[in-house]
């Protein structure tokens, strides 16, 4: 029987992503597809993993990915599952079509009101707030100030209020007081908002 049915249903899933299974194998895998959220996600996992390769490492032959492709997509899923986040930010990153942040990256993940839910370390790391200071806060209440540019502001309250993303750089505050740059990737999901910070 065709492997999708089997439990090692993702490794068909870089086959479909890259639009290499026949109509019969493309037909039953979406139909697995539409009944688990677990390859759901596979799936988004991938499409934004295979954007990201260059050209040489995507490179086909005979319609068939080559090992090292499939290789580098199998790693990368097997990455962000042994992340330690939780089950409902992973899903978020991967809904989002976030690749893996980085350990340096701080990831925040907000309920639909933009009310922080949960922070990673490097969050705490980069602002000096801990998940319980900031539980339940909006983040513009305690990480903006005199030198926070108001059109970034705006615009971010405005992807929140429309459940739009934005990219956007920033001059947040320190728990210290002190002034640092980012640039902040907001995106909206199904659960509320998740949001990748980094340093610039």
């Amino acid at each position: 029987m065709w492997r999708v049915m089997s439990p090692l249903a993702e490794d068909d899933a870089p086959f479909y992503v890259l639009g290499l299974l026949n109509p019969g194998e493309r037909v039953l895998f979406e139909h697995c597809l539409c009944k688990s959220r677990t390859l759901a996600c596979l799936c988004h996992e991938l499409t934004r993993l295979v954007a990201s390769l260059t050209v040489a490492e995507a490179s086909l032959t005979n319609r068939v990915p080559t090992e090292r492709l499939r290789a580098a997509l199998m790693e990368q899923i097997r990455a962000i599952r042994q992340l330690d986040l939780p089950t409902l930010v992973k899903e978020a990153l991967c809904e989002a079509h976030f690749a893996i942040p980085s350990t340096c990256d701080a990831v925040v993940f907000s309920d639909e009101a933009g009310l922080i839910h949960w922070v990673n370390p490097a969050f705490t790391q980069l602002c000096g707030y801990t998940l319980a200071e900031v539980h339940g806060l909006r983040a513009g209440s305690f990480l903006r100030g005199p030198e926070s540019e108001p059109e970034a502001m705006d615009s971010l309250g405005n992807a929140l209020r429309q459940r739009t993303p934005a990219l956007r750089r920033i001059v947040n505050y320190h728990k210290s007081g002190k002034p640092y740059r980012v640039e902040i990737d907001l995106r909206p999901v199904s659960k509320g908002f998740v949001a990748l910070e980094r340093v610039v």
